[in-house]
């Protein structure tokens, strides 16, 4: 998004194209099909689809696409205190709460979409649940141990293993994992000392790009190989903020350079067959407001795994 529209361009620089003009981006996520575009106040967008719904007042904390079509986005009121559903097609909003006495800082769409993980704390401390994707039959996966604070979440492709960060008591930083088929806990993928603000999975799984620091000043774009280790930068040579926009295929990251509502450049970084970071980034394109990479789900979606027991401690 760039000059009051939004913009698509190959990784190769190519074929720039003028999608549609645009006044705020807001979220700017696009659905798993890449054909539909998540904007400011719940509006959505159809490139390639007939897909819309209109703006509203409503301003989400947080948004996660319904998989594996996209026929509704899944988001946390401003306030923190609701889970609801927003139905594109039309203005429909519909309440996926399961507790009324929570504080809900993150959620997240199974990529089957048969069911939404949520971190939430309530007078017990810092959780994560799973519920089906209609609100219903919460199951605790993971609960705090001694003041443990789980921040966000994500899944791998294949809808086995659900990643999520935590901070410990003693102020490390980890990447823990649940393993939904054995609902067995992987302890430490990852260990750093700033904060965890996003996770993003390789396409395989093997590798996570993620995003540390304690916002859009400070914000420090990383590759980890998951092997208990603190990984490495993804743009090791640039003192500004950056972060990571998205994986373009297994060997690829998209990085945005800057923060803080400056334009920004993106930053195409090439990972090596060992999962090692290549010198050799270059810049797609500059002067960029948000930026979102459109690459479609695989299809067909998996299978939402079954889920036996509590997990455990995190």
């Amino acid at each position: 998004m760039a000059g009051g529209r939004a913009w698509s361009v190959t990784p190769e620089g190519t074929g720039l194209t003028c999608l549609f003009k645009v006044r705020d981006p807001g979220p700017f996520e696009w659905g798993p099909r890449a054909d539909r575009v998540l904007l400011d106040g719940l509006q959505v967008r159809g490139v390639g689809s007939n897909a819309f719904r209109p703006s509203i007042s409503t301003q989400p904390s947080l948004v996660s696409w319904s998989r594996p079509k996209g026929l509704a986005v899944a988001f946390v009121d401003a306030e923190g205190r609701k889970l609801q559903e927003a139905l594109v097609g039309g203005r429909t909003i519909q309440d996926l709460t399961p507790f009324s006495n929570a504080t809900y800082q993150d959620v997240l769409y199974h990529p089957s979409g048969l069911a939404l993980a949520l971190v939430l704390t309530d007078s017990r401390g810092s959780q994560i649940w799973i519920e089906s994707n209609r609100g219903t039959d919460p199951k605790l996966l993971v609960w705090s141990k001694e003041g443990t604070i789980f921040g966000p979440l994500a899944f791998r492709f294949d809808g086995n293993t659900l990643y999520y960060g935590a901070r410990l008591a003693n102020g490390t930083r980890v990447i823990d994992a649940i393993d939904l088929r054995k609902s067995e806990l992987i302890d430490q993928l990852w260990a750093g000392k700033r904060d965890i603000l996003r996770l993003a999975p390789s396409p395989s799984g093997e590798a996570m790009a993620l995003d540390t620091g304690t916002g859009c000043s400070d914000r420090k774009a990383l590759l980890a190989k998951l092997d208990r280790k603190s990984g490495e930068p993804l743009l090791p040579e640039v003192s500004a903020p950056t972060s990571v926009v998205g994986w373009l295929d297994q060997t690829h990251v998209l990085v945005s350079e800057g923060g803080c509502a400056q334009a920004m450049k993106l930053w195409v970084v090439g990972i090596d067959s060992s999962g090692r970071v290549l010198q050799a980034a270059r810049v797609l394109v500059a002067n960029v407001d948000r930026a979102a990479v459109r690459v479609p789900d695989p299809t067909p979606p998996p299978p939402l795994p079954k889920i036996r027991i509590k997990t455990g401690f995190g």
